[in-house]
């Protein structure tokens, strides 16, 4: 390379690889020569400024810090578990509204049940005592066929129905109901093995059913 190559503005060199630009204003830096082999002793550190300059300044090949399968294999993980909480999220979802709409069921079956036991026999008792009478045996009778299985749960009765029965009697008496005590009666006489549990309800569904204040000369 000659000496008005290295003065030109923008000339280019190889150096192992790398461009290296230099201007006059740099390079012109070094002492004048009167003779081409001085003027090339004399550019080296030029040369040498050049290269460091263009390093520096990014001239290197450069290297991507990702890696595309590395990036494509963590996104597929991320929507697999994005995937998987939503199932089960709906999975859960399912199972409660199958579970509120069971017993939803279970609540709308037992109703109708108690409302289809909860009615008038086809002849009423002409007396209120009559009537609160039928409704304490039929009481006492309710817990002897539905808890014939459970010794415990009977003994237990046995030793209570004492007082238990009468209570029966007074609250009988204080509705001052015949209708309600029929139905009572009626539908504590028919209540099926499903309602074993549901002995107040269906005491109550009569009262909604046919209580209307004290019946009018059906006195005790």
């Amino acid at each position: 390379m000659d000496a008005s190559a290295a003065d030109s503005p923008g000339a280019e060199t190889t150096f192992r690889g790398a461009d290296v630009r230099w201007g006059r204003s740099i390079c012109n830096l070094a002492p004048a020569r009167k003779d081409s082999h001085a003027v090339m002793l004399a550019r080296p550190p030029c040369f040498a400024l050049a290269l460091i300059v263009s390093v520096a300044c990014g001239g290197g090949t450069a290297t991507s810090g990702t890696d595309p399968k590395a990036a494509e294999a963590e996104a597929k993980a991320k929507a697999a578990e994005a995937k998987a909480r939503d199932e089960a999220l709906e999975r859960r979802r399912k199972e409660r509204e199958a579970k509120e709409a069971a017993e939803a069921k279970a609540e709308a079956d037992k109703k109708a049940k108690i409302d289809a036991i909860t009615k008038l026999p086809d002849k009423l008792p002409k007396k209120l005592k009559t009537a609160c009478e039928q409704v304490v045996e039929a009481n006492d009778a309710f817990m002897k066929k539905h808890y014939a299985d459970d010794p415990k749960t009977l003994e237990r009765w046995n030793m209570a129905k004492g007082t238990q029965l009468g209570m029966t009697r007074q609250q009988c008496i204080k509705e001052g109901s015949i209708e309600v005590a029929a139905c009572q009666a009626h539908a504590l006489a028919n209540a099926p093995a499903e309602l074993k549990k549901d002995f107040a309800q269906i005491l109550l569904a009569c009262k909604e059913k046919f209580a209307s204040g004290p019946a009018e000369g059906k006195a005790p």
